[in-house]
């Protein structure tokens, strides 16, 4: 994949850690991005994108319905193939 479709974020202990944007959705104007460590391709992470303070700022989904709300779409209207979060 491009550089372009690579972001680097903190991670909780503070180190840099980059990702590969594998999709970025829209659902019912909630933008999410699916990504990928760089560093272990075992599993896809879902960012959700959300606003603090005028920011865009991106917030790990962990809500089990959320994740599979956007999996479901990203599989069935994407035709997605990579693995499932």
């Amino acid at each position: 994949m491009e550089e372009n479709n690579r972001i680097v974020l903190l991670n909780e202990d503070g180190e840099e850690e980059t990702f590969e944007v594998i999709e970025l959705i829209t659902i019912d104007e909630t933008e999410y991005i699916i990504a990928q460590p760089i560093e272990e391709d075992e599993y896809d992470i879902i960012f959700r994108i959300d606003e603090e303070d005028g920011e865009e700022v991106l917030t790990v989904v962990d809500d089990d319905e959320e994740i599979d709300m956007v999996a479901g779409f990203y599989y069935e209207d994407f035709g997605g193939e990579g693995k499932e979060s």
